[in-house]
């Protein structure tokens, strides 16, 4: 579920009344009005209405959005402005890919041109205010890799056709002319000084989860978490 600390984390409190799925597979805070979160849940049999859930009270009540990822396996969470982004990998008979929601409420689907509709990842950077990227599981047809939008997340186009071809679990823009990719095989790094190309790191071992840059001033330092 989801718990809530308002003494910095010393102590925690469960708030999920509302939540019919208590598997959580990330939390997104509206950026303009803390009291607003959101929740993406993960698939699992013994519930019936996985998707994307909203608070309005700071977690103190959930509701099930509308036209949440049918997928039934929402992953990931982004925001650009007031518009929200979630990814979905999808099961054997349902599909997932992107789905936006320009209210930050009503999701409708937003993969044109996806091939790879597995989205282990989405993520921006305020900096460009209409890209966005979304990392994706690859299938025994399509390597996986990294998606690009250059357009606010109406089309979408490959961004890892030299290089990185493995599956993404996490995307963090550092700053507008760099980026990370945490992988199945380790962390590939992404710089418009060096070419425009996704090139593997030091780190090539280890499936790496999640990525966290470093301060703003600091941009060469960077936290990963891998399995």
């Amino acid at each position: 579920g989801v718990y809530r600390s308002s003494d910095g984390g010393e102590s925690w409190t469960l708030v999920a009344t509302g939540l019919t799925n208590t598997r959580i597979a990330d939390l997104l805070v509206d950026p303009t009005n803390p009291d607003i979160l959101l929740a993406a849940t993960q698939t699992a049999q013994v519930f019936s209405e996985s998707g994307i859930y909203r608070s309005t009270n700071a977690g103190a009540s959930w509701a099930l959005l509308p036209g949440s990822p049918s997928a039934r396996d929402g992953r990931v969470l982004a925001a650009v402005g007031a518009t929200v982004f979630a990814g979905a990998v999808g099961e054997a008979t349902t599909r997932g890919g992107v789905f936006r929601a320009a209210d930050g409420q009503t999701f409708t689907r937003s993969d044109r041109g996806l091939v790879v509709m597995r989205c282990r990842a989405v993520t921006s950077h305020r900096g460009l205010p209409d890209e966005l990227l979304v990392g994706a599981a690859g299938t025994f047809r399509e390597p996986g890799g990294a998606y690009r939008s250059l357009d606010g997340g109406e089309t979408w186009q490959k961004h890892s056709a030299e290089g990185l071809r493995s599956t993404v679990y996490a995307l963090r823009i550092v700053t507008p002319r760099l980026r990370f990719a945490g992988t199945s095989g380790g962390v590939w790094r992404w710089s418009a000084t060096e070419g425009g190309v996704w090139r593997q790191t030091a780190l090539t071992t280890g499936v790496v989860q999640d990525l966290a840059p470093g301060l703003a001033q600091a941009e060469s330092v960077l936290f990963v978490g891998d399995d």
